[in-house]
């Protein structure tokens, strides 16, 4: 009996400890911090700070302490708007960019208000992580821009430091070999377990923000000789939005030597992907009237190839 209890005890310890590393591999949100001030330089305690984002489902808010500090945690990356407002000070607005894993200082010194009146202050962040933490940034909005792939390794190759030269042309950080480095989505380790590398587990157009570590990384990852990748996913916010893609490949050419087939008669392409046995399954779809020769909407005649008919 004594001994399937220490058995159980045991086993909840493990567990334990397991939860605790999981919470302490790099959280993927970011925080605002800082200080208000009057125009004397004295503390300010009971200021409103809300912020505003795209990527920020609804509002956070918080009042400042004591000593005129505040703190907003758990925000997702991305440009937020901060409001600072208290009775008998102009309201005071700035534009902030918070970054993945990082804390985004910000202080601010009220202005007495004669009237009523907002003081806007807009800024563009910057693409450098304000940290002691060697790391390059990567967003949606630039990738969209260069032409790379949106993979997770075609965003780790644009950092410095970063060289795909290992064994299979695998990812090496700083100097270290390849499976010395870890990746995480969504605070997530997703390396497998061969040489190190990071697992596909993820949608292309679901990236937000990837951040590649290389140099006085924080030892809350743990794990690693070379560099940290952390990746992001969209967190919604309060509007809709989406995104559409596919992948067409012109067929064979038209009997006539045309390179494209395209016209009132039919569309045809294929795309590709690879199934679980690695074989690629082709995907072929068909938008063609009817194989008798039909007129269209506006009344043209098209003759379709024997072979299609």
């Amino acid at each position: 009996m004594i001994m399937r209890v220490a058995s159980i005890l045991l086993a909840l310890a493990v567990l334990a400890g397991s939860a605790a590393a999981a919470s302490g591999q790099g959280n993927p949100t970011g925080t605002i911090s800082g200080h208000v001030s009057d125009p004397d330089g004295l503390a300010v305690p009971g200021a409103t700070v809300t912020v505003a984002s795209p990527v920020l489902q609804g509002l956070r808010t918080a009042t400042t302490s004591s000593n005129g500090d505040y703190i907003i945690p758990f925000l997702p990356a991305g440009d937020y708007e901060i409001t600072f407002e208290l009775q008998g000070f102009k309201t005071v607005k700035r534009t902030i960019g918070v970054k993945m894993a990082e804390t985004q200082p910000l202080n601010i010194t009220f202005a007495l208000a004669a009237v009523a009146e907002s003081v806007t202050v807009a800024g563009q962040s910057p693409d450098v992580v304000l940290s002691s933490t060697v790391a390059s940034n990567f967003r949606k909005e630039q990738l969209e821009l260069l032409p790379v792939g949106r993979a997770l390794n075609d965003a780790v190759l644009l950092a410095p430091g970063v060289a795909g030269t290992g064994p299979s042309g695998n990812i090496m950080m700083a100097g270290a070999l390849s499976f010395e480095s870890q990746y995480l989505i969504n605070g997530v380790v997703v390396n497998e377990n061969l040489r190190g590398q990071a697992l596909n587990l993820f949608i292309e157009d679901a990236v937000q923000e990837t951040k590649v570590s290389t140099g006085a990384i924080s030892a809350e990852y743990g794990r690693f000789g070379g560099g940290v990748v952390n990746m992001i996913t969209k967190s919604g916010g309060n509007s809709f939005s989406g995104s559409f893609r596919t992948t067409l490949a012109l067929a064979d050419a038209l009997p006539d030597g045309s390179d494209r087939q395209q016209d009132h008669a039919g569309l045809r392409g294929h795309a590709r992907r690879p199934d679980q046995a690695g074989q690629d399954l082709v995907l072929r779809r068909r938008a063609i009237h009817e194989a008798r020769d039909e007129p269209d909407a506006v009344g043209h005649r098209h003759q379709l190839p024997d072979g299609q008919r």
